[in-house]
């Protein structure tokens, strides 16, 4: 008990530096070590505390997604641990936001399609499955699209370099020239 609280203060200095690498070393140790309920509890909760910090005040995007790439860490080392489930709210509020926005716009693509909605919607679905990638209305939403504006993919061994029927010369030229006319 002596030695798990001594690494238990080491842990919460190294997050109160803020000393991700360190810490997450440790807390992978100790959670290996230690496996009842309530010590793994005690072990996510200063790591889910700097987690939680750092996806609310996040300066940027960067930091943002490098806390969600964090928490994910996190949430396969110690599943349905409720330590966690403070950060997991604030992404799924995020994401529900997000879905909010997609809905209006597709709703309005519905009405009136342009190509700047349909780029946005594809934005915004890129954004909620980065924020909240199991999100259950994220593939509906998804599928609504994919729906209205299906996408045709082709492979090919090189990209097309001439997409003019006159100047088409390689297989691909000749194969993105006959799909687009």
């Amino acid at each position: 008990k002596r030695l798990f609280a001594v690494l238990l203060e080491e842990l919460n200095l190294l997050v109160k530096k803020g000393d991700w690498d360190p810490a997450f070393a440790l807390t992978k140790r100790l959670a290996a070590t230690y496996a009842t309920p309530a010590e793994q509890n005690e072990i996510a909760r200063p790591l889910a505390s700097l987690i939680h910090t750092a996806l609310t005040q996040a300066p940027d995007e960067k930091h943002k997604a490098l806390a969600r790439k964090r928490l994910m860490l996190m949430e396969d080392l110690f599943p349905n641990n409720a330590a966690l489930d403070d950060s997991a709210e604030v992404l799924r509020k995020e994401a529900r936001s997000l879905i909010a926005e997609a809905r209006k716009e597709l709703e309005a693509n519905a009405s009136k399609p342009t190509a700047e909605r349909i780029e946005r919607i594809g934005k915004l679905l890129n954004e909620i499955e980065q924020v909240s990638p199991n999100e259950p209305d994220l593939r509906t939403l998804q599928m609504m699209q994919t729906n209205k504006h299906p996408t045709l993919r082709v492979g090919v061994r090189e990209l097309p370099t001439r997409m003019s029927p006159a100047l088409a010369g390689s297989d691909s030229d000749l194969r993105a020239v006959e799909l687009m006319f």
